[in-house]
């Protein structure tokens, strides 16, 4: 089977899985609210049906398609027609997702027309099924298929390298090629044209990545690209994000990684809720973190979260990021007044955190600090016992709470103290840990 075939066949694979979690789903519910929810069902169901019929000869499709022009166009045919399902899925996924409150007289008003193109994608199905009739696919093990449509194997493996290339969606790989090449014009140009231009005309986009680019600006048009996973603006000279940015309801990682100048987040981040990865590793200028920020409950990577001033409260808010995994640094924790605040964070249920870095102000003023208040919401800050790294930094307390140092954090194998003047004699807590490999103390 060659690779455009095997693309078409993973694709109709996870076109099985989106309609079945869809039409379960947060769809159904969707379609429910304008009364279409029968309609709905009945045409993904439909659609189901129908693409098992065409699975059940991709095989035949893909060997006579060699020698056959019709076949080929055929399959070009339902490749360009699985990419279109999964887009109006999409964008239907997208307004389920969308939060009530947003859902206004014109997003109603928009949907017969989504519904005019459910019709269309019926009708171009019930054509490729009847072109398969006409071009004499038959199904795999078929009384009729005769010696042709055999159960495919894999090729053997080989130690030459095919040339690699981009199948289906020719269009699209233009305006990306054309995307690459502007590079030689230089980044003022780039920065200055080039996304609004192209972000407008490549709705279809699954992944975008600016990172490298010295961009200073991204235009609001970003929020069209309803389909994009993965965001990229790592090491851009953004100082902030378009709140357009929080309608991509389908965004599961967003990388910032060193936008030295970005202050904040857009308001409405918690909106985006299918965010699995969100890295601002580096983002030293990023003041608070934005509000409901919980919402992302699917979230998996947070490298940091900043209390700030005022904002203490904040802190709730990783209480409902149980996915949480790999490492966090928690900075502003001096912010944090009420002891309750810190226990919702609920960090000893996120067992999947590796390393964990707590970080007060460095600034120690008597008149600024409760060394009670901080001894407390350390303890509360308690995290699971499988963490492996633990750093505590500017630590105001008169001495550390019990779990610091207790040996049941048996997989604790670097432990950094820095900064925590009034514990100059916690020294002694490495001894405590079984398996530690690497103990940092500084004054």
């Amino acid at each position: 089977m060659a690779i455009g075939e095997l693309l078409i066949a993973a694709s109709i694979k996870f076109l099985f899985e989106k309609l079945a979690t869809l039409a379960a789903g947060e769809l159904s519910n969707f379609a429910r609210g304008f009364g279409g929810e029968r309609r709905i069902r009945t045409l993904l169901t439909k659609w189901s049906t129908t693409l098992g019929e065409i699975e059940a000869v991709l095989v035949d499709a893909d060997e006579k398609q060699v020698t056959e022009r019709g076949i080929k166009i055929w399959l070009e045919d339902l490749q360009d027609l699985a990419y279109d399902v999964d887009d109006i899925l999409d964008e239907f996924s997208t307004e389920a997702l969308r939060p009530k409150s947003l859902i206004t007289t014109k997003v109603r008003a928009l949907i017969p027309t989504k519904i005019v193109k459910l019709d269309e994608i019926t009708t171009r199905f019930q054509d490729l099924l009847e072109r398969r009739t006409v071009l004499g696919l038959q199904k795999v093990g078929s009384s009729n298929a005769g010696t042709s449509a055999k159960a495919w194997q894999r090729p053997p493996t080989t130690c030459l390298m095919n040339e690699p290339s981009v199948y289906g969606r020719d269009e699209d790989k233009k305006k990306i090629i054309k995307l690459l090449l502007l590079a030689y014009y230089g980044e003022a140009y780039l920065t200055s044209n080039v996304p609004h231009d192209l972000l407008q005309k490549l709705r279809r986009l699954r992944v975008l990545s600016f990172g490298g680019y010295k961009i200073v600006e991204l235009p609001s048009s970003i929020g069209h690209l309803k389909h994009l996973r993965f965001l990229d603006l790592s090491h851009a000279l953004l100082c902030s994000l378009p709140e357009s940015l929080c309608t991509l309801y389908n965004l599961q990682t967003l990388e910032l990684r060193y936008c030295i100048h970005m202050k904040k987040l857009p308001t409405a981040t918690g909106n985006l809720i299918n965010l699995r990865h969100l890295d601002v590793t580096g983002a030293n200028s990023l003041q608070e973190m934005p509000p409901k920020i919980g919402q992302l409950t699917s979230l998996r990577t947070l490298s940091n979260f900043i209390v700030s001033k005022g904002n203490g409260f904040m802190i709730r808010e990783l209480g409902n990021l149980m996915h949480l995994r790999g490492a966090l640094c928690i900075s502003g924790l001096d912010n944090v007044v009420d002891v309750v605040d810190a226990k919702t964070a609920k960090l000893y249920e996120k067992q999947g955190l590796d390393e964990l870095l707590m970080k007060w102000s460095d600034i120690n003023s008597d008149d600024s600090r409760n060394e009670k208040v901080e001894l407390e919401v350390l303890d509360k800050l308690q995290p699971d016992k499988k963490v492996k790294v633990l750093s505590i930094s500017g630590y105001y307390g008169p001495i550390f709470p019990t779990w610091v140092g207790d040996p049941r954090f048996s997989n604790m194998v670097k432990l950094g103290l820095k900064n925590c003047e009034k514990n100059a004699h916690a020294y002694h807590l490495w001894g405590n840990y079984p398996h530690l490999q690497n103990f940092t103390f500084e004054e």
